[in-house]
């Protein structure tokens, strides 16, 4: 099936940058680059776990990889696993039905120009439609979400065709899609927050000139960041207070279980778990999985991250009042080392054309 195609329409808005700064964003998404983080990926996961279901799960994905590598491929893997002291390839590990792994790119270019956001007042009169497909979107969340808890794997095909549709609203009428994350309550906040992300990271991706499969991938991953949740214990989970240290570790491990169920789905784009195995890490070290350390971070995980942080922190919950756009912004924006890339956050708010008390600047 063809990716989702379409330019964004011409209106300059953003801060100019330097095209080598873009360029360099997308220089961590390329073809080359997709396959260094997936082999990563699978290194973290051996290393990381321990549960033996789990340690078995990821050693049948791990054996997979080294059946359909090249010989060269292979030797520098096992190569790396034992400079680790981590076993490459347990005799243990069954096969899994085998998809090849999406690493084409797509297009990527820049471009400056994307239409503005209008205020939300006027969408009852024109967004039936677009309700309809964000429903619809969170109902192929709930869908995946049920896969993964029976199966321990996504039906692709129903979350790429949400994708897809979400990817021609954004094309056809952003102002009235991204609006509808900040206005629409299905009743259940995970799955609306999963689409919330999937949106605000196709949204992003679009005004850097992604398109394509590319497009396709990175909504794929923000669609199904939180997917290892489903993982997590529903007291945990839906605790309407503030978890304790001992729960927030067992929470943590959303991000390991979440690459490993979209990594063992066939099929699944190389993009997917690795953003959602790298969405709380941080550009200045910190954040979670504690053991994975990255010399930097890929657009597709960077852009989630911000989306992630703006729309946990906007959306009222149980144990958190819903912030203001400039204690977000503020947040983002912490640490003495920066822990978001202060050019796509700056790029973020103005897309969504967020007027702040003196500026953007002024924070």
């Amino acid at each position: 099936m063809a990716g989702p195609v379409g330019r964004p329409p011409k209106m300059s808005r953003f801060t100019p940058l330097p095209s080598e700064r873009i360029a360099e964003w997308h220089a961590t998404v390329s073809d080359s680059a997709l396959r260094a983080l997936d082999e990563q990926l699978l290194l973290d996961l051996l290393v990381i776990e321990e549960v033996d279901a789990r340690r078995r799960q990821v050693a049948t994905i791990v054996s997979d990889y080294l059946r359909t590598a090249d010989r060269e491929t292979a030797a520098k893997f096992e190569l790396r696993c034992r400079d680790l002291g981590v076993a490459a390839s347990p005799a243990a590990a069954a096969p899994l039905e085998h998809s090849p792994r999406r690493v084409d790119a797509g297009r990527a270019h820049d471009s400056e120009q994307v239409p503005p956001l209008q205020p939300p007042g006027g969408i009852k009169d024109s967004s039936g439609e677009m309700r309809e497909r964000y429903l619809s979107a969170v109902g192929a969340a709930e869908t995946a979400w049920d896969a993964a808890a029976a199966d321990g794997a996504i039906d692709l095909d129903a979350a790429e065709r949400a994708i897809d549709d979400l990817a021609d609203a954004v094309t056809r009428d952003r102002r009235l899609i991204v609006a509808l994350t900040e206005t629409e309550e299905s009743g259940h906040y995970t799955f609306t927050h999963m689409v919330n992300v999937a949106i605000l990271m196709l949204d992003q991706a679009r005004a850097l000139g992604i398109d394509g499969q590319l497009l396709r991938d990175m909504g794929l991953g923000a669609l199904l960041h939180d997917i290892g949740k489903v993982l997590t214990p529903k007291e945990i989970l839906d605790k309407p207070v503030r978890l304790t240290p001992a729960e927030f570790e067992i929470m943590q491990r959303h991000t390991v279980d979440g690459a490993t169920i979209l990594r063992r789905t066939p099929g699944m784009p190389a993009l997917a778990p690795v953003v959602a195995f790298e969405h709380h890490l941080r550009l200045d070290g910190s954040g979670y999985p504690a053991a994975a350390r990255r010399e930097r971070l890929n657009l597709g995980t960077m852009m989630c991250s911000i989306a992630d942080v703006y729309d946990a922190m906007r959306s009222q919950r149980t144990y958190q009042p819903a912030y203001p756009a400039d204690r977000i912004l503020a947040v983002l924006r912490s640490g003495r080392k920066p822990q978001f890339d202060p050019d796509l956050v700056q790029r973020f708010f103005e897309l969504l054309d967020i007027r702040l008390p003196g500026g953007l600047a002024s924070l």
